[in-house]
This record gives C-alpha cells, structure tokens and sequence, in this order.
C-alpha cells in the first residue's frame, strides 16, 4: 500500500470540485486525495492515509510489495519472494527484517518469534513417493525401540531407500577412511527425521497414536533399523506394555521436530545441503533391480559411473621381454584377474560397461564450478 505521513506545516482547505470536474476521472482522483489531507489535519490520529488507487487494506499482505497494476491506473500488493524460494549470492550476509533470507547449505533450528511464517511451511512438508505420502503400516514389534514393519510394496522400498540415502548424506564423512562415520543411535539422533503417526496403529493406551511424532532410531544395527527387504522403520516409541500390534498409516516429514511422541508446533529445522547439486522430484536411480524414485526435500549421495577396466596380457616370451597390448580382455568379476596370463597382466584405463555408458576421463573427480551462498527465503525475520 503507498501512503504519506501528514504534515501540519501547510494548511489544506476541502475542495468541492466544479460539476465538470467529475468527468475526468484524474481530476477526481487529486481531489480526493487533497481532502484526505485535510481529513487527516482535522484528526491527527489518522496519521498514515492510503491514496484512493491502491487496495483498500493491508490484511494478508505482509512481506508483499506494490507494484503498478497491469493496465497502469493503479497499485496492487505482489510476493517478490515466496516462502522457501532459493536464491544464490557472492554476498555473504545474516538474517535481517531487510533481509529475511536464512543459509541452505547449514543446519538450522527456527523459531516461530523470529520466523512466523517459515514454521509452518516447514512442518507442514512432507515425503512423496509419486503421489503417495501416507504410508501403510502392517505390524510392529513391540519393545522399547518400536519397529514398525510397512506394506511390502515398491513405494515402501523407494521411501526406505530414500531414508538410508539422506541418512548417510546428513553423517559427517572422514576423508582418511574413505567411509563414512559409525552407525548408532548419535547418528540417528542427529539425523532426526520424524516420522507422524496418521492413524493408530495397533490398539492399546500406550500404542502409537494418531497425531504422535516420533523420531526414527537405531535399533542394533542399519539393517535391523531401516530394512529395505523387511520394510522396517524404527522409532523412539515404548511399546513394551499396554500395546498390541496392528496396522495404521504414518507420514515422514523431513523438517519437524518432537520430544516423546509431542509434537513441537513453535520450532522446525532446517537439513542442510552443502557441496550440492539439485534434482528435480522424481529422479530416479536403480538400487538392483528396482528404479528408485527421490522425493522432494531428500537429499541423496553422490553416484559413481559403472565402468569396466582393460586388462592387458604383457605377453612375455623366451627372452622375459613385453609385447605390449597383446590380448585385450574385459573384466567384471577382478578375483579372476590373477590368473589371467600366468599373473603377467596389468589394469589401465575405464572402459565402457554394457550399462554405463562412456566414462568421463579427465585430470581430476571434480567438475569445474562456479561457488555461491545458497539463501532460502522466510518472508519475515523479526530479530
């Protein structure tokens, strides 16, 4: 909305336009403004006054600017940002009321005094595997740490191979090993991942129940935690009395946050995505014979290019000297390898797989790029 603050300096007397003033709608439109003016000296408490081509109020405005109208005869409000909306800077910077924009590529908790209109977008995001985002539960083990067992469907495997990818994405990696850190119940407490509970599953007053939020935990191991072959997800729920197995429906929703099944509706977190690249929902991969499909707001490691490696025989003859490339062979299966040309034979180069395609060979792993800030946009930031 444009407006002006009154000033008492100058004196404005209501104006009564002459009769043929009132065709042309711009003479209208001054005198109108003119005798807000006067209005606004008569009651000081009036103070901010609207000009009379703009929209009438500012409800359900707030972070939009004015811009002018599509046939230019007056203002309407515009979002130049939306919620969430990403955008990239050389300029590094914080949060600010000017600048409500947060970093992407770090990990954040946000409250709703500074953020009131980031929460809730964020809580309210959740998993989509194609146009699914509630997820069958068939039973569950009960005990301390609750394993959950889910239909046996390839929408179930796409969504627990999704998990096991944004798992290992949020662990810290250590370069000396190239691996990364331990699997245990820090890792998955740090992960933090919730998964809602839609409807009851099972019966009994301690069985989880609808509305509860339940972080995902470790459970011995992985494969004993998210399985894709068993379609396991276990989560921080005590089921060990007063909780019998049964079915129900869950959500997972990557941004919540809860403490015992409570939900937390004045906080949500942001996962951080450092040194990445973007894909769009969808994407797929093949994890053995299934196509996996990622969802939006997973994050998903990097792949490597399947390739085959050249053997060459080194063809020794009587006089121990090489003849070079004298065989060619095509190896997938390496512990074979050794006993190739009586152990006389040496790897080079990649080379095409049936599947692969061609490999990118070149001085270095890393493709040349450009580096900025990645900033998600709140709307509103109240410091």
């Amino acid at each position: 909305m444009v407006g002006f603050i009154v000033s008492p300096t100058r004196t404005w007397n209501r104006i009564t336009p002459a009769d043929g003033d009132l065709i042309n709608p711009e003479i209208a439109r001054i005198y109108n403004n003119l005798n807000y003016l006067k209005d606004a000296q008569e009651n000081p408490d009036l103070g901010f006054h609207q000009l009379n081509n703009t929209p009438s109020s500012f409800a359900g405005k707030v972070g939009q600017i004015p811009l002018v109208n599509q046939v230019e005869n007056g203002l309407v409000f515009q979002k130049q940002f939306g919620v969430l909306d990403t955008k990239w800077s050389s300029r590094k910077f914080d949060p600010s009321p000017e600048e409500p924009w947060f970093r992407k590529d770090l990990d954040h908790t946000f409250n709703i005094e500074n953020w009131p209109l980031l929460i809730e977008p964020l809580r309210n995001t959740k998993w989509e595997i194609g146009a699914t985002s509630i997820f069958n539960v068939t039973s569950f083990s009960p005990g301390t740490i609750t394993r959950l067992q889910l239909e046996d469907s390839l929408t179930v495997r796409n969504l627990i191979r999704a998990l096991l990818e944004d798992y290992h994405y949020s662990k810290p990696y250590t370069a000396t090993t190239n691996a990364d850190t331990a699997d245990d119940d820090s890792a998955f407490s740090n992960w933090g991942m919730i998964v809602r509970i839609v409807t009851d599953i099972g019966t009994g007053s301690n069985a989880p129940k609808a509305n509860q939020e339940f972080r995902i935990r470790y459970l011995t191991s992985l494969a004993n935690t998210l399985s894709v072959t068993n379609r396991y997800i276990c989560i921080d729920k005590d089921t060990s009395s007063s909780a019998t197995t049964g079915t129900g429906t869950i959500e997972i929703t990557p941004y919540r946050i809860a403490i015992a099944g409570v939900p937390n509706p004045n906080q949500a977190r942001w996962r951080k995505q450092p040194e990445s690249g973007l894909m769009t929902p969808g994407a797929v991969f093949y994890s053995g014979t299934d196509l996996v499909e990622v969802p939006a707001n997973a994050r998903v490691r990097d792949r490597d290019l399947d390739h085959w490696h050249q053997s060459y025989n080194n063809g020794y003859g009587a006089n121990n000297s090489p003849t070079e490339n004298a065989s060619i062979s095509s190896y997938t299966n390496w512990d074979t390898l050794e006993n190739d040309a009586s152990g006389r034979s040496s790897t080079r180069e990649m080379i095409a797989s049936p599947n692969g395609g061609t490999p990118r060979k070149g001085p270095g792993v890393r493709v040349r790029s450009s580096v900025e800030y990645s900033y998600g946009n709140g709307v509103i930031y109240i410091a």
